[in-house]
């Protein structure tokens, strides 16, 4: 009879183990899935204009909705040579609230521009897998030099 007590206590130590091992993978997903609203603002040097779209308005601020820490997600805006010379396009960022969350990338990085044309780039956002909840912000200064 004692050995059946045994069985059942172990029995039940296992169960609990088990049902242990499956609910946690489940929490860490839920814990890495916090997402927070975001928004950067464009700021322009040289003879470039910013758009929407290849054909405008011009574009001030970009919404990246809400995001989630360790993951990025791509923006693309459009950009035109408004001056009379070819113009080498770079990008910079700034002011990143909280400091360290948020880091930009693009694929236009030293690209020569010419004489009224207008080309597409895709800015890519990459989130902190640190980053804190709440919201973010900070400027993305697009530059055009000769």
């Amino acid at each position: 009879m004692k050995l059946h007590k045994i069985d059942k206590a172990v029995a039940i130590v296992v169960v609990a183990l088990v049902a242990l091992l499956l609910v946690t993978p489940a929490l860490s997903a839920i814990i890495a899935s916090i997402s927070f609203p975001s928004s950067g603002n464009i700021a322009v040097q040289g003879n470039i204009a910013v758009l929407q779209t290849s054909t405008g308005p011009a574009l001030t601020n970009i919404n990246w909705n809400s995001v989630n820490p360790g993951t990025s997600q791509t923006y693309t805006i459009y950009i035109q040579n408004t001056g009379n010379t070819p113009l080498i396009l770079g990008m910079s960022y700034s002011n990143i609230i909280p400091a360290g969350s948020v880091s930009y990338i693009w694929n236009k990085e030293g690209y020569v521009l010419p004489v009224g044309a207008t080309t597409d780039a895709i800015i890519t956002l990459q989130v902190a897998l640190a980053a804190p909840s709440g919201a973010f912000s900070g400027t993305i200064t697009i530059s055009g030099s000769q």
